[in-house]
């Protein structure tokens, strides 16, 4: 099939040229590729030369850059210019051994009707696929969803054990679960059951499942949390932090109140849509939540569907213009973007500090110290710090880089 649609792809931009051509029984039909356009005027003096200006040639895209080629010449000289092509590495249309005896007319229309074949072919094909669907799959997801069970099953029993006189099963919980665990069990099964908690082993680290548990404002931006693997046990959860800086990111960067108030209603309705969806309804809280940044920045913008309030009410921005202040709103741009990556560095030594891994602490902290002073020397470039500054900030800087490179 796939053969089918490249011959009758190039054999169909043909057709559309073949029906401009003067056609007669004296007269032969050629079909050619011409990969670079430029070469059509070279195509041209070779007809001209070997015909005696005795043809016509006719071109059209065909896509990929090539272009469609139809040539129609005396048929005494037929055979004559299929040869000079082949010696110019002008290659005439490529077709199955079979088709040699047939016009270029007789192709197109097989390749027509073979098309047809084939795809009547397929329709058979998919009405009987479509038929065993409607008489197994019922009994085929019956089955899959029995096999599922038994697997959960099977991967459940590896964690219980169990004798003629006790069992014993061991998991994991939420620390903050275990006191309802044990309650639930005692209003059950008295002292039949016993509830102990084990303290956690540096080598159970790898392998504690995680649970992502966040305030009612930061849950629905868990759905970007979950896109990725979940964070280790023992780092950080980024969900709260995405739940600070996406939002205000994307109303710096939209910052109009009018297609704030759009997304807003917008929000609203899809919400009330989509309520019993909880990805959906997570997303459009998340959309919720931007929207009010974005009319928030647009108000300090004096932005509403762009600058309608200037220019029709003489509103000037509270606290920039954007479309003016480009060096400002640079700078600001680079200031909350280095706060971003200092965060992101201060959170990393928090997190090995809790890993006891001492030289990735320090070693962020050496990157988050060399980061200011780098900071401070571009600074008192634009006269924000004094220059003699620079230079002890400089020979810090120095100080710093052989241990930066030794712990890195």
């Amino acid at each position: 099939m796939a053969d089918l649609r490249r011959y009758s792809g190039f054999l169909d931009t043909l057709e559309s040229l073949f029906r401009d051509a003067m056609t007669s029984p004296n007269l032969d039909v050629i079909g050619l590729t011409i990969k670079d356009p430029s070469a059509v005027e070279q195509v041209r003096a070779l007809l001209s030369r070997l015909t005696g200006d005795k043809f016509k040639l006719f071109t059209v895209p065909a896509g990929n850059g090539t272009l469609g080629g139809l040539i129609t010449v005396e048929k005494t000289v037929s055979e004559k210019v299929s040869k000079a092509l082949s010696s110019e590495h002008i290659p005439e249309m490529s077709l199955p051994e079979s088709f040699e005896l047939l016009s270029l007319t007789g192709k197109i229309e097989y390749l027509e009707k073979r098309t047809s074949e084939v795809l009547a072919g397929i329709e058979v094909i998919d009405r009987s696929i479509e038929k065993i669907c409607q008489r197994w799959r019922p009994i085929y997801a019956s089955v899959l969803d029995w096999i599922g069970e038994r697997l959960s099953l099977l991967s459940a029993s590896a964690s219980a054990f169990q004798t003629k006189m006790c069992f014993f099963i061991n998991g994991w919980i939420p620390a903050a679960d275990i006191g309802g665990l044990k309650q639930q069990l005692t209003d059950s099964f008295g002292s039949q059951v016993v509830v102990e908690e084990k303290e956690m082993r540096e080598e159970d680290l790898e392998r504690v499942p995680v649970m992502l548990k966040n305030p009612a404002y930061f849950k629905p931006f868990e759905l970007f949390t979950r896109v990725l693997p979940l964070p280790a046990y023992t780092s950080l959860d980024p969900t709260p932090f995405l739940g600070i800086f996406f939002p205000i990111f994307f109303g710096m960067i939209l910052g109009d109140a009018g297609y704030g108030l759009f997304l807003l209603i917008l929000s609203i309705v899809l919400k009330k849509r989509f309520l019993k969806k909880k990805m959906l309804r997570d997303a459009t809280q998340i959309l919720f939540i931007s929207s009010l940044y974005t009319i928030f920045f647009g108000v300090l913008y004096s932005e509403f569907f762009g600058d309608l309030p200037l220019r029709f009410f003489g509103i000037e921005p509270v606290c920039v213009e954007r479309r003016t202040a480009v060096i400002p709103m640079l700078y600001f741009t680079l200031a909350v973007g280095v706060a971003h990556v200092l965060l992101g560095l201060f959170l990393g030594i928090i997190t090995a500090l809790k890993k006891k891994t001492n030289k990735e602490a320090f070693l962020k902290l050496l990157s988050i110290l060399i980061i200011v002073c780098l900071i401070i020397v571009l600074a008192s470039f634009f006269d924000v710090f004094p220059e003699i500054v620079a230079q002890p900030v400089i020979m810090m800087i120095l100080f710093l880089m052989p241990f930066l490179l030794f712990t890195g």
